[in-house]
């Protein structure tokens, strides 16, 4: 889809465009972005479903991804067994998603950069830049 995130988002705001110009109603699906900021980034550029295995692999911490191990230590402690450390990762990023879901929707219904929760989506200005960025590369607006 692209050398660089700017080159991808462009990439799926350009499908967007033509599936919308024929008329047709297909969501956008992405796979390998279910972490926070690529998938906030993707569904500015125009994408519906998010898809991977990130949530698995690694910990949502304000808005990133982090080694899931550190993240569970400093969470849960240092002295729980690592079955444990990882269900409360799951937990976790389960619940950081539902609030992104609907954070995002949000966001997409009113074109609001207001309705991102920054507790939820914590780089809103940097958003804002990407998508001011993607509308220069685009020529106008996605």
């Amino acid at each position: 889809m692209g050398h660089c995130m700017l080159d991808r988002m462009e990439t799926i705001a350009r499908l967007r465009r033509g599936l919308d110009a024929a008329g047709v109603s297909a969501p956008i699906q992405v796979f390998g972005a279910l972490d926070p900021l690529s998938s906030a980034l993707y569904c500015l550029a125009g994408a519906e479903i998010f898809d991977g295995l990130t949530w698995l692999r690694f910990a949502y911490k304000d808005g990133q991804c982090v080694y899931s191990h550190n993240y569970g230590v400093v969470r849960v402690g240092l002295d729980l067994d690592d079955d444990f450390v990882r269900a409360t990762v799951f937990s976790d990023n389960y619940s950081r998603l539902r609030d992104l879901q609907l954070c995002l929707r949000n966001f997409v219904i009113e074109g609001d950069f207001a309705k991102l929760d920054p507790q939820v989506v914590p780089h809103v200005d940097f958003l804002r830049r990407a998508l001011d960025s993607l509308r220069t590369k685009l020529g106008g607006d996605i």
